[in-house]
Parts: structure tokens; sequence; C-alpha cells
């Protein structure tokens, strides 16, 4: 064989291989790109994605017209719902979504809003206020579990017959309690109790009647002052009974009781000074709405939650820390503080409790685990049973307006 034939053959035996190798490299590079994509889309644990939250929606029936305490119950649970997410206090990979419907203080329209909640499988639960008759006739057939933001006691109770529907919100025995001890402290000996019209004032002139017994207090008169009220009225029937049980003191009984909301209170109060009466006020917490009084006031003492004065106390303990932490946020957000705001965070946090230990957003479960509720809220303790699905437990303290606040 020659030499350049021998050459030929090793060449030609060599060249596919040459030739193939940065083939088979290019090959194994596009492989391995392949193979990597692959293990990207499957979501291997080398590399995890991060799934978006599963959103639970929570329906809201408020008033938000301005004439009660609608607008600052929205803004709290607006706030609260963005403590909870960032938390994570309905469960690891849960976002609580609002779906907020406006009743206007009309209740045909609050039904339907409930109603329409009800209707719409996305909604696990639902808080409502402004309309507590429409809860009480539709307790029967919901399916939602439903936190009234009430004081009225009938909303809630019997238990049995409103499997669906707690209550967060003053109660009316445990206020009459407070201040009827208030005003034995303060030697009180007479007083008048103005109450609103309607279920709350009622049951707030019923147990204050027997809280004021035990106090040895005489209640002169009772008035139920109706919206709207005719103040100079009310002041006359106060002023008037006691001259008519008195011969020594025509300025009206020791202490006037505002068992009123708000607005009322605020106008009744006035008008009983305006008549000439100086004796003192107290006040059931419905009768405040912000912090700031105004100096005709100074005196007064009002029923509240501790939450009240969170932001001028130091913090003894971490519920004492999270109701200061949740003032400061309101007030830095809202540019002012609501009393009543508390009822509302309590809500979002006591559902989120509730969704969080029933380990998905079931209304049948969601309503079972309400029933275990035992948590330290921004308004206090709140505690619910299969009994009792009023939330509140104790922890009030007596206010008094002193400047321009309550302290």
């Amino acid at each position: 064989m020659s030499r350049g034939g021998y050459r030929h053959r090793r060449w030609a035996a060599a060249a596919p291989a040459a030739r193939v190798a940065p083939v088979v490299a290019r090959a194994a590079r596009v492989a391995a790109v392949a193979g990597l994509a692959a293990i990207v889309t499957a979501g291997c644990a080398l590399w995890p994605t991060r799934s978006a939250p599963e959103p639970v929606v929570v329906g809201v029936d408020l008033d938000l017209s301005g004439r009660g305490p609608g607008v600052a119950y929205d803004n709290a649970l607006r706030l609260a719902v963005e403590q909870v997410n960032e938390r994570a206090l309905a469960g690891p990979g849960r976002r609580i979504e609002l779906q907020v419907l406006d009743n206007r203080g009309d209740a045909a329209l609050s039904t339907q809003n409930l109603a329409r909640l009800a209707a719409d499988p996305r909604v696990v639960a639902a808080v409502t206020a402004g309309c507590d008759a429409c809860v009480i006739e539709t307790a029967a057939s919901l399916t939602l579990p439903v936190i009234a933001l009430t004081g009225e006691e009938a909303v809630a109770a019997p238990a049995a017959q409103r499997r669906w529907v707690f209550r967060l919100g003053p109660n009316a025995v445990d206020d009459a309690d407070a201040l009827a001890a208030a005003m034995a402290d303060d030697g009180v000996t007479t007083v008048a109790v103005l109450a609103s019209a309607d279920a709350y004032g009622r049951d707030g002139a019923r147990w204050f009647a027997a809280a004021a017994a035990r106090n040895d207090l005489t209640v002169t008169t009772t008035v139920e002052v109706p919206a709207p009220a005719d103040e100079a009225a009310v002041s006359a029937s106060v002023l008037d009974r006691r001259r008519r049980t008195s011969t020594t003191d025509t300025d009206g009984p020791d202490a006037v009781l505002l068992w009123l909301p708000a607005p009322r209170a605020i106008a009744i109060a006035q008008a009983l000074r305006a008549a000439g009466y100086r004796g003192r006020y107290y006040a059931d917490m419905v009768a405040a709405d912000e912090l700031a009084t105004p100096d005709w006031l100074a005196g007064t003492r009002l029923v509240a939650t501790p939450t009240a004065v969170a932001a001028e106390r130091i913090a003894a303990s971490p519920a004492a820390a999270a109701r200061q932490e949740w003032v400061l946020a309101y007030v830095s957000r809202y540019g002012g503080y609501h009393l009543h705001s508390t009822w509302a965070a309590d809500a979002l946090l006591v559902l989120a409790d509730a969704i969080d230990r029933a380990g998905r957003p079931d209304r049948a479960e969601v309503r079972d685990y309400l029933e275990s509720t035992r948590i330290d809220g921004i308004t206090g303790p709140i505690r619910f049973t299969a009994e009792q699905h009023s939330g509140l437990a104790g922890g009030l303290v007596v206010l008094t307006a002193t400047g321009d606040r309550w302290q």
C-alpha cells in the first residue's frame, strides 16, 4: 500500500469523528438547556415557583351615608385587611379580599345586600352594620357566617336560633354595671336616663335600672329619645320631673345618663346645658365617636374599652401593644381616631382566625370554628361559644373628659 494511500485512509477514518464531535457538543448543550427549561417549567424543588395567594372573599354591608359609624367601620376594615394579609393571619397562601356594599341606611337595601352576598359562592363570610332588624329577619335562612356590629342582644341571641350570626359590639348589661358603679363612687344619688328609642336603648335602660338599684341610685325619669329628637322637649322632661320630685333643687338630677348614639347625645347634652342643667353627664360608649371632646363636656364620664386610651399608656402586654399599634396606625392613615373602629377590625381578626383554624375557606367549617373563638382582640378579650354568640368578654374602663379628650 502506498504511503499516500495509507495517509488517505487515516484521514478518511478520522474525518467523521472530528466532524461529529462539535455536533455532539452542540446537541448536548441544546439538551441541557431544554432539560433546564423543563425543570423550571415543572416547578422542580430546586427552583420553586411562588403561586398566587388564594383569594378569600369577605362580604361587607354598611351604611356609608355618613349618618352613623359606617364610614369608620369601612375605614377600619380596609386598614385591618392590609394587616391581616401582611401577617398571613388567615393562613399561609390565603389573601382576604373585601366586597363592600353600601346599604345607605335603608333596611330593604341591607336585606338585599345580605341576600346577594349569601348567593355569591365566593363569599365565605360577611360583616354587617346599620340594620339589626334585617339580620334578625334573615337569621333563620342564613347559610353564611355573619358578624353584626351592634349592641342589640337579640341579633345573636338565642344562639340556637342564630346559628350563623355572631355579634361584636357593646354589651348593655356590662356597660350598665360599670356606669352605675362609677356613679356610686362619684357620690351620685339621683340620675335621669335618656335612652334611644330602639332595642339597644331599651336594653340599656332595663339593665341600668337593675344596676342602679344594686348601687342605691334613684332613677328620677327614663325618657326614650327618638330620631330625630326634640331636644328642648327632652330637656324639659328631665328638669320638670326633678322639680316635681324635689323641693330643694330645681336644677335637675345629680347625673344624666346619655344612652344615645353620638349625634343625638351631643345635641341633647347641649340642650340640657342651655336649659340650665349643671349636673354631670355619664355616657354609654355609643354616645362618643372620636377621642376629641368639646370643652363644655368636661367632667363627663364614658364607659369604653381600653383601646380608647391605648396610645397614651405604656403597653404592659402583647395585647396592649397590639391595641396601641392599631390606634397609631389608624390615626396615621385617617388623621383621627374613631372609637367604634375596633369592632370592625376585630370582626376581620375573628374571621381570619376561624378561616386559619378551619384550614380552608368553607362556610360551614368557618361557622363551626367561630364558636370556639378565643382571641385578644383590639377591643379586648373576645370569646364565642356554641351557647354565646356575643363576643366581648369584659375589660371595660370608665374615662373622663379632661381638656380636649377622653382620659
